[in-house]
């Protein structure tokens, strides 16, 4: 019987599983925030005001204004929060004024 995931991450310890939690955030894409709200690509793209084919251009890119990301995840129903942390400073602060 095949292992699930849910089962492989049980049967790490706890530190493991915060550590394999941690890299699966870094490893979060548009397309993931786009599935998640349950979005296709031409769902998404109609509430963008765009064609399927800009939503699928955003998607493959690694690098685009901080508007477009806005535009993109507040389609998808959600919130972008951008945090610099700043060194000599515990928390990080959040940029509000961009975009």
């Amino acid at each position: 019987m095949a292992k699930t995931l849910k089962h492989m991450m049980r049967a790490l310890p706890p530190d493991g599983q915060r550590r394999v939690e941690e890299r699966a955030a870094q490893l979060i894409t548009l397309e993931y925030v786009r599935r998640s709200a349950a979005l296709t690509q031409t769902g998404l793209a109609r509430k963008m005001g765009v064609g399927q084919h800009a939503v699928s251009r955003l998607e493959a890119r690694s690098d685009m204004l901080v508007s477009t990301l806005r535009r993109y995840v507040e389609s998808a129903g959600g919130e972008l929060d951008l945090r610099v942390r700043l060194p000599g400073r515990r928390k990080p602060v959040s940029l509000n004024a961009l975009g």
